[in-house]
């Protein structure tokens, strides 16, 4: 049906610019030598402010729905779990950046961001960067599947753009932004039935033509109700229930400079100094138990850049971090304290040998008390007429976090040690090509992959060990972007995914979005599919994780939204919009969900 509505709209007709439609093309994620996206070989996917305005999202899942490579899995609504699998891999090798900074939770029990990905709240101001792959060698630890950047970029003149939205579910969200060339900063406010959220953000541009100098901050603070987990007895399967005893609290909080020296018009130095403080607490109300993680991760971070030529460009860095650990229960008088350092030193080359792009990095790890890491990438490119080739082989590594060394169970009826202090890094490659296709209204892409992760850190027999078990998918990603000259962009992609010990991955996944844009009138349907996967849940028979089975299908959505004058703009957006009842992880997700909202900027 949305292949024949699209077909309908080919007619030739004059429409508004396409150039305000493509995504921008610059990407600062992958390279800190190389920014544009066509002379990297590495898979890199931007989903910019246009397409954000047109969708509405309001979390990070909503966003990036329409990425290949990327399965997204949320346990019931905004209160549940947010897990991001790429090319197969696990949610936690998945990192999440703000505005080129890594947030890393050492108060995570894997140290990965995990325990963030929920509460991440959007505006339609803001942009994505993804970048597939193994990645340490340019972001360092947990980096072995994707790197997931939330960019608010700066305005180009003053304004304040405020926006409320209610609907299903009780929701009430409201949102300003007050940004220039020079500042942003965001207020958001969200609350449900079951969840509370408050995210405040900015930062700001100081300097001169010799210097520049952007202190930043990033802080969330939610309440979510959670809900029971999925379990079999006597061989029957039970579903989650909600349970209002039982909550979990998040206070996260990003902050820290980042510097720029122009020496000359060669040599930069660059300079970052960030402090991430994480204070999670669980409440069971079920059990009477209120545990507390809190965490603290400083990093400083610096490199120097060099532009040899037009040809050679060259980064050398150094990067030090050291983290801590706290875990108390009420009621239990001891607390477990740990603390562990690390730091790296990274290289980059740029090589730039006619129309062949090539970048070429690497980087020494050394985490004190366990084993040392080495990883390096090579990435290409190759433009051919109006196709291109790229290819990228990347290695990664994860270090031992401080919970899988150094943690415990603490109860009332004892502190029970699961930590391993002698654990060593896991290890994973990446590999993929890719061949693209772009003329002015077209662009088409065809990327295979093979994503593997060896010496898995797992908790078997009550302590954190060192697997034997290997992780490997590989598969294929693919897209088609059409532009047409009436007002109508399109958007589908296609994943396949096969492999070894994959939980929580479908064999098959479709995305497809259309945006038709007429005059004051704006209108976006998306519709996703994907096939049958398996969950783990525990078995209360055999006290052993069983596999389940769990059905696929379609999902529909849509948003419209009309400029009543340049200042003022509403919108309604549907999701769920077929009312389908299913499961995903084995938790109930809500049937058709409505919602209605204004924008006002000034």
């Amino acid at each position: 049906m949305l292949l024949s509505f699209v077909a309908i709209l080919l007619i030739t007709t004059s429409s508004k610019s396409q150039a305000a439609q493509e995504l921008r093309q610059e990407i600062n994620l992958a390279s800190r030598l190389e920014k544009d996206a066509s002379k990297i070989g590495k898979t890199t996917e931007v989903v910019d402010s246009w397409v954000m305005d047109a969708q509405k999202p309001t979390f990070l899942d909503e966003a990036i729905w329409n990425v290949e490579g990327l399965h997204l899995k949320r346990l019931s609504g905004a209160e549940g779990t947010l897990s991001i699998f790429s090319r197969g891999m696990r949610s936690t090798d998945s990192v999440l950046v703000f505005d080129g900074v890594k947030f890393r939770d050492p108060s995570d029990t894997q140290g990965s961001s995990a325990p963030m990905l929920q509460d991440i709240l959007i505006t339609p101001q803001d942009e994505i960067e993804i970048v597939k792959g193994s990645s340490s060698s340019v972001a360092g630890s947990t980096s072995q599947g994707a790197l997931i950047n939330l960019s608010r970029p700066y305005s180009q003149n003053f304004e304040i753009v405020f926006s409320e939205e209610a609907g299903s579910m009780r929701k009430f969200q409201e949102a300003i932004t007050v940004a220039d060339k020079n500042y942003r900063l965001d207020a958001i406010r969200l609350d449900t039935d079951r969840y509370q959220n408050t995210t405040f953000n900015g930062r700001f541009r100081l300097g001169n033509d010799s210097v520049s100098v952007e202190p930043f901050f990033y802080h969330v603070d939610s309440v979510a109700v959670l809900h029971d987990p999925t379990f079999i007895l006597g061989g029957i399967k039970f579903n989650d229930s909600t349970n209002y005893l039982d909550k979990r609290e998040n206070d996260l909080g990003l902050y820290g400079v980042k510097s720029e020296l122009y020496l000359n018009d060669t040599i930069t130095l660059y300079n970052l100094v960030a402090l991430t403080d994480t204070d999670r607490r669980f409440t069971f109300g079920s059990f009477d138990s209120d545990g507390s993680f809190q965490g603290q991760d400083l990093t400083i971070d610096s490199y120097i850049k060099v532009n040899h030529s037009e040809i050679l460009s060259s980064v050398i860095g150094y990067k030090y971090e050291t983290e801590s650990l706290n875990i108390s229960q009420v009621g239990v008088d001891e607390e477990r304290d740990a603390t562990q350092i690390s730091s790296d030193l990274y290289g980059e080359e740029r090589i730039q040998l006619d129309n062949l792009s090539l970048l070429l990095q690497g980087r020494y790890n050394n985490q004190h008390g366990s084993k040392h890491a080495l990883t390096y990438d090579i990435s290409a490119t190759y433009p051919i007429g109006r196709f291109s080739v790229a290819s990228h082989f990347g290695t990664g590594f994860r270090n031992p976090a401080l919970y899988e060394r150094y943690g415990a169970f603490l109860t009332t009826f004892g502190i029970f040690d699961i930590g391993n202090s002698e654990l060593s890094p896991e290890k994973s490659y990446t590999w993929d090509v890719g061949v693209k296709y772009s003329d002015d209204l077209n662009t088409i892409g065809v990327t295979p992959f093979i994503s593997h992760i060896g010496n898995s850190i797992v908790l078997e027999s009550a302590i954190y060990t060192n697997s034997e078990k290997e992780r490997e998918a590989y598969g294929i990603e693919s897209y088609y972007e059409r532009f047409f000259r009436c007002g109508v962009s399109y958007r589908v992609n296609y994943t396949y995914t096969q492999g070894e010990n994959l939980i929580d991955i479908p064999v098959h996944e479709l995305g497809n979005s259309i945006i038709y844009t007429n005059g004051k009138f704006q209108g976006n349907v998306r519709v996703s599919y994907q096939s049958e996967k398996e969950y783990a849940t525990f078995n209360l028979d055999t006290f052993m994780a069983d596999k389940v089975a769990e059905e696929g299908g379609f999902l529909l959505g849509a948003t419209a939204s009309y400029e009543v004058n340049k200042n003022v703009e509403v919108y309604a957006k549907l999701v769920n919009l077929l009312d389908r009842e299913y499961t995903d992880g084995g938790y109930q997700r809500h049937g058709m969900e409505a919602y209605a909202g204004v924008k006002i900027t000034i």
